[in-house]
């Protein structure tokens, strides 16, 4: 079985909400989340917490629909995240919304092999950058993001989208991941 098949068999934590066990702007966000098909676990669970559901539902919105870097990167940035922490989960939610915006299923299938770490040809330029900070940045010996690399992520992206890189990988790279295990999913 590989990290991607492993579920964890206890179930989740919290209980999974939705609309109709829930109240107020929870009840409301999550009736157009349902509507759209579109409330996976991690959703439902933070949805215990009408403080937490906020946030979150920001930062996603923020971070999904409001950021300057181009999806396809994020997508790409997002799954090397995942599969760098073994996260199950975030792996099977991003592989979906990765092939919607564009990325080959062997393009996410090279993003998978963080051992590789050598540039992959089925992906942009802009891709194997995000690749190559998404590892320097997890290297706990490495020097995180040098200068060097984030003067190419400037001139590639701009100020605005290079900072949403370095907050897509500071959320799915750190806390999502660790919701995921502490909730179960």
């Amino acid at each position: 079985m590989t990290w991607v098949e492993e579920r964890d068999t206890r179930g989740p934590l919290l209980p999974l909400r939705g609309s109709k066990d829930t109240d107020g702007e929870v009840r409301r966000l999550l009736e157009k989340f349902e509507d759209r098909n579109n409330a996976p676990d991690i959703l439902r669970v933070v949805a215990n917490s009408e403080r937490g559901f906020q946030l979150w539902v920001r930062a996603i919105d923020a971070l999904m629909y409001r950021s300057e870097l181009p999806a396809p990167d994020r997508e790409a940035a997002v799954l090397r995240l995942a599969a760098s922490c073994r996260s199950r989960y975030e792996w099977v939610e991003h592989e979906q919304i990765a092939r919607t915006v564009g990325l080959s299923a062997e393009a996410i299938e090279a993003i998978a092999a963080v051992d590789d770490r050598t540039p992959i040809p089925l992906l942009t330029e802009s891709q194997n950058l995000v690749i190559t900070i998404v590892d320097s940045t997890l290297d706990a010996g490495g020097p995180g993001i040098d200068d060097e690399l984030w003067s190419r992520a400037r001139a590639t992206w701009g100020d605005s989208a290079a900072f949403d890189l370095l907050f897509c990988i500071g959320w799915w790279g750190g806390m999502v991941p660790l919701l995921i295990r502490m909730f179960r999913l």
